[in-house]
């Protein structure tokens, strides 16, 4: 029935199991594709109650692959849209989640007001150059809430593009970030986390990954 629906039509899917409200067809059902057929976000916490940080939560399907798949885990959803965050706060109050805090917010290297775009679905994002400009949203920083372990960080890729992310805390920080193209092509991915001091070996902290990309509207 969802792909048999056109763009932007506000309905709700039981596919998760219980209702689960959507704003988009086409953007829903490649978010469960990825998250729930190839578990994108599945990681092995080394606790049983790991805290997990998801920027940009949409409408709350990354939440329920959270919840479902590590019940007692903590998560801090951020989600500046503020249509798509009335859809994620009634899909959450509906779940029944314990342990879920949702917070209207884009994450930014600072707390501030920026220009933003939204299309309706999935793809809203901090305005870049040529972007029509549909409303305004308020950020917070990331920096505030590394003070303490975190144990997997979801990131849009505007959100880390102008400055290094830093952790203060100890253990493996698993970082998930999307990345949209802007061309078709190929691209060469790299990620890194300074070093601490104490650590024996200075050389892996570092990955990259090489990408073709044969169509720019699709994300990775």
């Amino acid at each position: 029935r969802l792909d048999k629906l056109p763009p932007y039509t506000h309905t709700t899917t039981t596919l998760l199991g219980g209702p689960f409200e959507i704003v988009d067809a086409p953007s829903f059902l490649s978010m469960h594709g990825a998250i729930w057929e190839r578990e994108i976000y599945r990681f092995r916490p080394d606790r049983e109650k790991p805290l997990i940080l998801d920027g940009g939560a949409n409408v709350g399907l990354s939440v329920y692959f959270f919840k479902q798949n590590y019940p007692g885990c903590s998560v801090v959803a951020f989600e500046p849209d503020d249509a798509l965050f009335k859809v994620l706060d009634r899909n959450i109050r509906r779940a029944g989640f314990q342990g879920v805090e949702l917070v209207p917010r884009a994450i930014w290297t600072e707390a501030t007001t920026l220009p933003f775009y939204s299309e309706g679905s999935d793809g809203g994002r901090v305005a870049r150059g040529g972007d029509p400009l549909t409303r305004s949203v308020r950020t917070v920083r990331l920096r505030d809430y590394l003070d303490r372990r975190v144990d997997f960080l979801k990131l849009d890729s505007e959100t880390v593009a102008t400055k290094p992310i830093t952790f203060s805390a100890d253990g493996e920080q698993v970082v998930a970030m999307k990345f949209t193209p802007q061309r078709a092509g190929e691209f060469e991915i790299t990620a890194s986390v300074a070093a601490r001091p104490d650590e024996a070996v200075k050389d892996n902290n570092s990955k990259s990954q090489r990408l073709r990309v044969i169509d720019a509207r699709i994300k990775v």
